[in-house]
Order: structure tokens, then sequence, then C-alpha cells
């Protein structure tokens, strides 16, 4: 009796005018607010949100025993005869007054949830009933009563028959109409938004005023001032067979494949994605050259440091980029994205440990074909980051590591000094190369991984030496590449050195 008379004063209250609305700008900065303004509608969202608000109080105060599928909340706080309320840890059904009769979330399932860390605090939709759902069928007014416990299949007619629409049919049509509206404003630019947002403002007032004919008027006008619109031309790849008029045949008709293929596709994709590159490069160069002083944002100069990048080219960015290295002490989560959710912007960047550390517990994470993009990590004291970040923050810190190197090996280079008197021909040709040119070379230098003569090489390791210390076995093997490839003409002999087990003999040979 009561699921009933909660039912019908709500069906009152969702079918009146004005309830489509927004919610409070306070509200807006909460994720959990933002997600549940989308699924229910005004009346049943300002329910939860109050259920959520009390949770996440101060004055929320039980103490949870947990026993197999059933959690016990006993208040602590502002109830003297300490009531007890049974929560099921599976469907999040309580036994409350307010989930009993409203069938939606309480402060007891929200607080429980959030005591246990659950993805989101408020229920997902599935967990109480589709009534209050915007997205249910039970809720379209224009289709009446539906019977839930039967299939339900959608006929639709040839004909249509003309009539006056009804008050719901009218609603109907204009909700579904500005529903699309409001997802094509959420994609446009900041100009194109405001434009198209003064326009619907218009549109109202002159429809709360009654003087929609100025309107109708204005729109005539700008249709006749359109150009003529060029007659279709005949599809060349679609051609008909007429049959003999003798034979009574019937007409045939023939078209060729589809030209837009995945392979075409492809290709597309990969040419975009190569234009953005060639973009991003270019402004880099103007930062190298003082010729820009708008700075890549994180995603950009990720895409940067993907591709093969020299000091010449980066250390400008590097050295203007805005966002700094921060440190936090709060442990990540990992949850999926929300729907509505907006594109996440950090602050700063965090350390390689915290980003690498959250990057392989998404990619643990991640179940099926559906992708690490939907998952986020979330620190308390820095917000939300997207894997995409997470890797382009790993690419700045190795560049910046990358930078102090390679300024470091230009100061060694000018201040050694090279004795040609110690050198044995063929190799007594350095000294014709000046300390400039060599310069040059090191700051034009890959830095980051690339293969030669069939060896993966890191760049930036071929410029990690320090006084007395033995090289990397990488700057060794591709300095004896060079030395094989520039004496081959002189019957000069290499030999490669190898890594030998540690059980049979010695590292190095």
């Amino acid at each position: 009796m009561l699921q009933e008379w909660s039912e019908e004063r709500y069906m009152k209250e969702f079918k009146c005018l004005g309830t489509r609305q927004p919610p409070d700008v306070a509200d807006a900065a909460d994720p959990e607010l933002v997600t549940l303004a989308v699924q229910l509608s005004h009346h049943a969202y300002r329910l939860v949100r109050d259920q959520y608000q009390y949770a996440c109080s101060a004055d929320a105060a039980y103490e949870i025993s947990i026993n197999g599928t059933t959690a016990m909340l006993l208040t602590k706080r502002g109830n003297s005869d300490h009531t007890v309320h049974e929560v099921n840890t599976k469907t999040f059904q309580c036994n409350c007054r307010f989930m009993r009769t409203l069938l939606l979330p309480c402060r007891h399932v929200i607080y429980f949830r959030k005591h246990q860390s659950c993805e989101s605090d408020i229920p997902p939709p599935k967990f109480y009933t589709a009534r209050w759902s915007l997205l249910s069928p039970t809720n379209d007014i224009s289709t009446g009563h539906l019977d839930v416990e039967r299939s339900l299949r959608t006929v639709k007619r040839n004909t249509k028959t003309e009539g006056v629409p009804s008050r719901d049919q009218k609603y109907s049509s204009a909700r579904a109409v500005c529903q699309q509206i409001q997802s094509i404003m959420a994609e446009q630019s900041t100009e194109d938004f405001k434009s198209t947002f003064a326009l619907i403002k218009t549109v109202e007032k002159l429809c709360r005023t009654g003087e929609v004919r100025k309107l109708a008027d204005a729109m005539a006008v700008i249709e006749s001032q359109a150009p003529e619109s060029e007659p279709k031309k005949p599809r060349h790849h679609m051609q008909r067979v007429q049959a003999s008029s003798e034979a009574n045949m019937t007409q045939l008709r023939f078209s060729e494949s589809a030209k837009k293929t995945q392979i075409s596709r492809r290709k597309k994709n990969k040419s975009q994605k190569v234009q953005t590159l060639q973009r991003i490069r270019r402004r880099a160069k103007l930062l190298s050259t003082g010729k820009s002083k708008t700075d890549l944002t994180l995603e950009e100069l990720g895409s940067l440091l993907e591709q093969l990048y020299c000091y010449a080219l980066v250390a400008k960015t590097l050295e203007l980029f805005r966002l700094k290295e921060v440190q936090v002490h709060a442990s990540h989560k990992i949850q999926r994205m929300n729907v509505g959710q907006p594109h996440p912007q950090p602050e700063g960047i965090l350390s390689r440990e915290v980003c690498t550390a959250a990057i392989s517990e998404i990619d643990m994470r991640v179940e099926g074909k559906e992708g690490n993009a939907l998952y986020l990590a979330r620190w308390d004291d820095f917000g939300y980051v997207t894997i995409e970040q997470l890797r382009a923050m790993v690419l700045v810190i190795d560049a910046m590591v990358a930078m102090t190197k390679v300024e470091a090996a230009l100061k060694w280079i000018d201040m050694v000094a090279i004795c040609s008197s110690a050198e044995e021909p063929p190799f007594n040709d350095c000294a014709s190369y000046p300390k400039e040119v060599i310069k040059d070379c090191v700051e034009n230098m890959a830095l980051n991984t690339y293969t030669t003569a069939g060896e993966d090489i890191e760049g930036v390791r071929l410029l990690d030496f320090c006084g007395k210390k033995w090289l990397s076995s990488t700057c060794v093997r591709a300095g004896l590449i060079f030395l094989a490839r520039h004496y081959v003409m002189k019957n000069v002999g290499f030999i490669l050195p190898d890594w030998y087990p540690f059980e049979e003999g010695p590292r190095r040979n």
C-alpha cells in the first residue's frame, strides 16, 4: 500500500512541468551527485541527495557488524534507543522506512558502501526500482501503461494517423529533441556553445510570451535567403538492368562493394594521428626558437615524447611546461569512470614510482574488451588521473632526466682536451671535427629507444657515463657498431663483446 502511494505521488511529480531542472551549483562539484542527476528525475534526485549529504556528514555515526550477507548498522549518535538497521551486502537493500516506501538508496546503504570503499558511494540504478530511472520505459508517458511481467514488442506502422497530439505527446516529443540538443551542445566549442545557448534562451522567451510567430517568420526569411541547393546527381555506382518488356521480367539492381572498408578507416585514423603529431612538433619547434609562448598540454607533450625526440626539440618545451612535480601522501584507488564525469585536468605531475604503480593496477583491472581507458586512478590529496595522463607523466619525467644528462655531456665536451698525438691511424681523423659539430650531434641525437644494427638502443644511455667508471654495455656496443661502419673500407675488424652467464665466467669479456 505504501509503495503504490509513493509511486502515484512520484508520477505526479514526474509529469508536472518545471521538474526537469539541472542540479544545484553546489552539487556540481561532487562527481557522485553529477552522475546521480543524469540517472534520476529532479524529484528523486533531491530525495537521494539529502540522504547522501547526511551519510557523508559528521552527524552520521554507525557501528557496523557484518554477518554473512547481512550488515547490522547500530546508530551511535542522535538516537536514544540505538536503532539497528539491516543492510543486505549483495543487493544493498535496507529495512528502514525510507527505502521500503520510496524504493531509493537510504543513508544506511550509502554509509555502508562508503565504509567498504566501493567504487561509488551511491549504488548504481540496477540496485533500486526502475520506476525512478529516466531511461526506464515505464517513465515514457507517451507509451502508456506497460506490463513489466511480459515481453514487449514494438510494432511500427507504415501509415501515420494525422491528428491533434495530446499534452503528453507534445511533452515527450519536445523532451526528446531537447535531449539531443543537450548532447550536441556538450561537444561544442566555447564560442559555439555561447551562441547556441543565447539562441535557446531567445526561443524559450518567445515561447513563454506566446510570440512564436516571430520565430517562424525569421526562419522563413533565413530559408528564403539561403542559396538553392543543386539537384542530386545520379549515383554512378548503381546500375539498373531493364528487362525486356516482352519477357516481363523483374528489374534487378546491382551495386558495387562498399568503399569505406575497415582498411580505409584505419588509414584515415592513421593520417589524422600523423597530422596531429606534425602540428605538435611544429609548435615545439616554435617554442625552441622563441617564436611561440603557448606551452603544450600534458596530453600533447606525451604524444610528442612517444616518438623519437632530441634535446634541441623538447628542451625549451620542458622548461616552459607549467606542471611541476608534486608529492602525494595518500594511496591511490582505482575506479571506473562514471557517466557524465568530466575529463580530469591534473594540476601537477606525480612521481614515476606512483605513476607506474597506478598503471600496473589499472592493467590488472582490465577485463574482456573494455580497455583500460574506462578506469581512473584517484588520490584523496590530488584528484583523478586517466591512464593516458599517467603514461604521459612517466614520459615527461624520463625526458627531464634525459635533458640533465645531455647538458652534462655538453659541459664535458667543452672541458675535454683531445690529444691527437696518442691516436694511431686510421683513428687519427677525429681531430678534424670541431667541438661545435660534436655538440650539435649530441643535441640532435635521438634520446629514446630505437633500433640500429638489430640492437634496441636507448639513446640517453650513450651519454650515461662518469669519470673512471665502466661505460655501459649499450655505449660500448653502439660505439663499436659505428666504428665498424665508418672504417669498413680500411681493413679494420671489430669483435663485439657479449654477456656471459654468471655460472660460466666473468660478467664482461
